[in-house]
């Protein structure tokens, strides 16, 4: 998968993100949605030896309207996620205080799915969905397999369900990654 990644010059991130948005999409039929991410804000070298929070929020917007290919959809997560990395240091608060969502306190106000590559331990968060993927011993080994998926507000048996078809865009991504 890095390999693969690094040939649509896009990054493990990237992939992983556009398989999720492909998922959601199967399994919603919407073409135009959020997904959250958080970040790491440690934009610049001074802050990385400090101790401290300086995690912020990204909202991703998917676009797959038009039936993309994968391809097609790999560049527009591309450039949706790179347009964000420029605006991360923009605190959530304040972009949620400009666009003014209707607010509803059982849901987050601008996404209902998050998307989250990890490299430290599991923290318990709430969502309706939560893709959390964990490389394991430095890759993401066969495929997407290796992911690990915790959906919380989901039984278990729709968990593994909805695990498993991520893993299979992954193993299909690997086979045939233009379909």
């Amino acid at each position: 998968m890095k390999t693969f990644s690094r040939d649509e010059g896009v990054t493990l991130y990237m992939t992983l993100l556009a398989a999720f948005q492909a998922l959601l999409f199967r399994y919603t039929g919407q073409e135009d949605f959020c997904i959250g991410s958080p970040v790491a804000g440690r934009t610049h070298v001074a802050l990385e030896g400090l101790v401290g929070c300086f995690i912020n929020t990204l909202v991703l917007r998917a676009d797959l309207s038009g039936s993309p290919s994968f391809r097609q959809l790999l560049a527009r997560v591309r450039e949706t996620t790179l347009q964000a990395y420029a605006h991360q240091e923009t605190p959530f608060e304040q972009l949620v205080e400009a666009l003014q969502p209707e607010r509803d306190l059982s849901r987050h106000p601008l996404f209902q799915a998050m998307f989250i590559l990890q490299n430290t331990p599991n923290a318990p968060v709430q969502f309706r969905i939560l893709l959390s993927t964990k490389p394991k011993r430095g890759s993401i080994g066969p495929g997407i397999s290796a992911a690990i998926c915790r959906m919380v507000a989901f039984s278990i048996w729709a968990a593994e369900i909805i695990r498993s078809r991520y893993a299979a865009i992954g193993s299909n991504l690997r086979r045939s990654p233009w379909r």
